[in-house]
């Protein structure tokens, strides 16, 4: 009889598992909502995280072009030696009444609005 008793008890003890018939482990459905929601909380920081990156890029754009504004105007009213003479060419018409000033600032500035615009939809 001890014989027996031994080996009963290091025999493996019944799993307390639950197996469903097609042999996927149960699990409550509360474990289930915990889960899910914690994905789905994930997915909320992961989208913030995203967003936080491009707005910084994008007004780090803005912030670049602002000040390089900023300079072609004080060069322009300093009336120190040449100011902007060098940048003469780019001011001259070149598509009907539209200097390439013009032409690639107003690219620049639909370029950051289909970005931002692209960034919103893909939401």
């Amino acid at each position: 009889m001890t014989v027996e008793k031994d080996q009963v008890d290091k025999a493996d003890p019944p799993s307390r598992e639950k197996v469903l018939p097609d042999g996927t482990p149960y699990e409550r459905p509360s474990e289930r909502m915990f889960r899910r929601s914690r994905r789905a909380e994930e997915r909320r920081r992961k989208q913030a995280r995203d967003d936080a990156v491009f707005f910084r890029a994008v007004f780090s754009l803005a912030a670049v072009g602002t000040g390089f504004v900023f300079i072609m105007i004080y060069l322009a009213q300093s009336g120190g030696s040449g100011g902007l003479i060098a940048m003469a060419p780019l001011a001259d018409p070149w598509l009907g009444p539209f200097s390439k000033l013009e032409i690639f600032g107003g690219l620049f500035i639909a370029a950051i609005a289909a970005l931002y615009f692209w960034r919103i939809r893909k939401r």
